[in-house]
């Protein structure tokens, strides 16, 4: 179209090979193959001489066999094949210099799962026997999510900078199985997170002082139901909160022998609900952390 703006379309097929539940299953229990069309179109643009820069994108995915994982009595783990799923949504992601040293940015994603062909028994309440799943959400897709981050570099003498930086992501309520359990759901929460950097004149050398979930929100990225003599929860908590710091500086390493050695010491505190973690770091890396879309195949070979 134009220097500034991009359009773009993408068709892909991706598969899981199958395997088998070697539980207490006799004889050994199967599973198929997964398989899926992703299909995935968007524009990608700058404005305002380069001080806005906006992505939007709309995908939709069609598994067929999409595989799930399920507990059964006394937590053996049992990988089942949905016959049918779709996932549709789109992205738009924005990020704008509103002022001299200002960067501020965002993103939102919504998101529609759903079992279009399920047949599955609950191994936690046997009695009901075989139920119709479809329209059920699939687990670990929320249907919203969003991300907001905001930073300002300051001058603050000789060539030095100071950059604080604040960033919020948010997301509403999730499953973590095929069933919808009441006692398998997230509900909706927001973590937050801040650093502050200083980086020498040079682009070499920046220290790094850092907090992350900062109000110490507590929630789950995982949760099972299964039998063990009653229905029983088993959850993953996620990360609490950290505070931390770092020290980077860029192609740090000496030699010995005419053999190269990077360094890269770490040293870490923790205590029961924190960790202070002080490093020394070979390279830059971003803060920035993007949560993929859940259940994406690779590619067919």
């Amino acid at each position: 179209m134009t220097p500034d703006v991009l359009l773009y379309a993408n068709v892909a097929r991706g598969f899981v090979s199958g395997g088998f539940n070697t539980g207490n299953f006799n004889p050994v229990n199967t599973f198929n193959p997964s398989y899926v069309w992703n299909y995935e179109a968007g524009v990608k643009t700058r404005m305002l001489e380069g001080r806005l820069t906006a992505a939007a994108s709309a995908f939709h995915s069609n598994y067929t066999d999409l595989q799930q994982l399920l507990f059964g009595a006394n937590f053996i783990p049992i990988v089942e094949n949905a016959s049918g799923a779709k996932i549709g949504g789109f992205e738009l992601e924005l990020r704008a210099i509103p002022a001299d040293r200002w960067s501020v940015g965002g993103s939102l994603t919504v998101l529609d799962s759903r079992f279009t062909d399920l047949m599955s028994a609950d191994p936690v309440y046997p009695e009901l026997g075989v139920r119709n799943l479809n329209g059920n959400r699939l687990p670990q897709a929320p249907r919203l999510q969003a991300n907001f981050s905001v930073e300002r570099k300051t001058i603050i003498g000789a060539g030095w900078t100071l950059t604080p930086h604040l960033n919020a992501h948010w997301q509403s309520s999730e499953y973590f199985d095929f069933f919808n359990h009441p006692r398998a759901r997230q509900g909706s929460y927001a973590i937050f997170s801040a650093n502050i950097r200083i980086d020498d004149p040079t682009g070499k050398w920046a220290l790094e002082f850092y907090g992350r979930n900062i109000f110490d929100k507590r929630y789950f990225v995982n949760e099972s139901t299964a039998t063990f003599f009653t229905p029983t929860n088993v959850v993953d908590i996620g990360t609490p909160v950290i505070w931390g710091g770092a020290s980077k500086v860029i192609a740090l390493s000496c030699w010995k022998n005419r053999r190269r050695i990077d360094s890269n010491p770490v040293w870490t505190v923790r205590s029961p609900r924190s960790t202070v973690r002080v490093a020394l770091r070979a390279n830059r890396s971003s803060s920035r952390r993007r949560r993929p879309r859940p259940y994406q195949l690779r590619p067919a070979g």
